[in-house]
């Protein structure tokens, strides 16, 4: 089996968004525990609200970009797509088309199947050059664009 997503897809998926939700979560918890007077600020209340829609609005970001980011693996006849807690195996079949695009020297890639599975009906990667140009040699599907 081989590797079409890299290693950052589980810093992007897993540890990016815990360390997010457990550090800032307990800093807006933290600012709406503290009594509003021990606060050296110009109005606490103001800075109450405006980290908490900071806080809100990135949280809708991970969930919306990096929740969905999967791992990718593929044989002969199949990819494997997995969550890192439950594993998929899709026949290249199923398979509608392949887009790729370049961001900050990453391949993001989108696979968009023909059917609704299990992970819904586009995967997400975040793929190495070398992995990606290795896949586009060996994928039976013409259907990949950049």
């Amino acid at each position: 089996m081989r590797r079409l997503s890299s290693h950052i897809t589980l810093f992007f998926a897993l540890f990016f968004p815990i360390f997010w939700f457990v550090f800032f979560g307990a800093l807006c918890a933290a600012i709406w525990i503290v009594d509003p007077e021990d606060v050296i600020s110009i109005q606490a209340n103001y800075t109450r609200f405006g980290y908490t829609i900071f806080f809100i609005l990135f949280a809708l970001l991970i969930y919306k970009y990096f929740f969905k980011l999967r791992r990718v693996e593929y044989d002969a006849e199949f990819i494997y797509v997995t969550n890192y807690f439950k594993t998929v195996k899709i026949p290249f079949e199923q398979i509608q088309s392949i887009k790729s695009n370049t961001v900050f020297g990453l391949i993001l890639i989108k696979i968009k199947l023909k059917f609704k599975g299990t992970f819904g009906s586009q995967i997400r990667c975040v793929s190495k050059e070398n992995y990606f140009a290795e896949f586009k040699q060996f994928c039976p599907i013409s259907k990949i664009t950049e």
